[in-house]
């Protein structure tokens, strides 16, 4: 054998650290020949086992003299760098030997996992600190551990396509902003656990930016949205990865989750927003003013406001072009409520002075387009109260049996009726009305 062969086999056992020798030799030696030179009675094959060995490399055959250890890949780092495993997602845990079937052929499955076809691995672990042995072949398997994430999937109506602007990186390796849409249940992204921890803390933000596209409501635990995520998420430990929910709504909302949410984005002089009620609110100890104008939606889904206080003074100054005041104000033709409660309700309108035109005062609206903007509310408690001053009057002082809903209709029980099933008054329970 030449020098220079022998100093290129002598650099590839340096940087192998064990010796052992790569089965590629560019030179007019055989494999055999080195082998038989060196002594390299013993093999090791690596199957990565759905891995990467490098260069898209599945499996990898190194020889050993018997005195040698084997390459620990994975553990130990050659000076080249060459010898590594990798599989995206997955923690590498290290070889075991692999099975084998009655006729000595690798016992094989197919991974449901990953729909792929692996060896079967026994409890064995491959010893790297003891010399390998003369001639003796190894067969050996990297065993692989999915990362744990949270994976985060899309929840929106059935039939909604949720569009959002997403960063995504072109061809030219530029980071450019492109309209993504998503259907219930697309898989968004995934979330990785606290650095160092077993556990993810509370994510207030939703995986997707809000914008004129789209507005985050909530995470949930499940696809239908009725349990909301329990924080913080707790690894599982086996493997296997924690589903959750983001809720979306198309277009922009308010979310009402506080009573300083109902006050900031709810009772406004004019409502024309949507605003969306994530929970049942407990306003007690908040007053608001009147809404003067409904014309926005207000989706309950199936949530109670309740113990709210609206309060509202009227003078010829301020309210000299409108003789109607309601707690929601006059309902357009445009108005949406929509699977709500409100309970325990109190409103209070004083007349401060006489206005041009007598004022009358309503407990929930003061005029109503149609009766096809409410579906499936209910009221409950409460009550109205009128304070007249010496100069001051309200035209419909003395109404009792119309005080609920200002419009054509001569009682509140006629307009309850012309719209059953859309909003009621909980029996036995029908807001107060109290003249001062």
């Amino acid at each position: 054998m030449t020098k220079k062969i022998k100093n290129i086999i002598l650099s590839a056992l340096v940087c192998l650290f064990t010796g052992a020798l790569l089965t590629a030799c560019n030179s007019a030696q055989t494999k055999q020949d080195i082998m038989d030179e060196y002594d390299l009675t013993t093999t090791v094959t690596y199957y990565a086992n759905g891995g990467d060995l490098g260069m898209g490399s599945t499996q990898k055959t190194l020889y050993y003299a018997g005195s040698q250890l084997a390459l620990n890949i994975g553990e130990q780092t050659t000076s080249s760098g060459t010898v590594q495993i990798s599989r995206g997602n997955y923690e590498f845990l290290g070889w075991y030997l692999i099975a084998t079937n009655e006729d000595g052929s690798l016992k094989t499955q197919v991974n449901p996992e990953s729909n792929q076809t692996e060896y079967v691995l026994t409890d064995e672990k491959m010893d790297f600190s003891s010399p390998v042995g003369e001639h003796r072949t190894y067969c050996i398997g990297a065993k692989w551990q999915r990362i744990e994430v949270v994976k985060v999937y899309m929840l929106c109506g059935e039939s909604e396509t949720i569009q959002a602007e997403v960063w995504e990186t072109n061809d030219d390796g530029e980071a450019q902003a492109v309209l993504k849409s998503y259907q219930n249940g697309s898989h968004i992204l995934d979330y990785s656990y606290d650095k160092g921890k077993d556990v993810m803390t509370e994510i207030t933000a939703g995986p997707l930016e809000n914008s004129m596209y789209l507005t985050f409501v909530a995470y949930y635990a499940d696809a239908a949205g009725t349990t909301p995520v329990s924080w913080p998420i707790e690894k599982r430990g086996d493997g296997t990865s924690v589903e959750i929910y983001a809720k979306y709504l198309p277009e922009v909302w308010s979310i009402l989750k506080t009573k300083e949410d109902v006050k900031n984005n709810l009772f406004l002089s004019t409502f024309a927003g949507k605003a969306y009620l994530l929970n049942d609110i407990d306003c007690s100890g908040l007053t608001v003013s009147r809404i003067s104008k409904f014309s926005g939606t207000l989706e309950g889904n199936r949530h109670t406001i309740s113990n709210l206080n609206v309060s509202y003074s009227l003078t010829v100054q301020n309210d000299k072009l409108s003789s109607k005041v309601a707690a929601f104000g006059a309902f357009t033709e445009k108005a949406v409520m929509r699977d709500i409660k409100i309970e325990n309700m109190t409103v209070q309108f004083t007349v401060a002075s006489s206005s041009i035109q007598l004022p009358e005062a309503y407990y929930f609206a003061s005029e109503i387009a149609s009766a096809e903007s409410f579906e499936n509310v209910t009221i409950e408690g409460g009550g109205l109260t009128m304070l007249q001053q010496s100069d001051g009057a309200f035209n419909n002082a003395q109404a009792t049996e119309k005080y609920l809903f200002g419009g054509t209709h001569e009682t509140d029980e006629a307009f309850l009726a012309s719209c059953a099933g859309k909003i009621t008054v909980t029996d036995g329970k029908q807001p107060t009305f109290t003249v001062q």
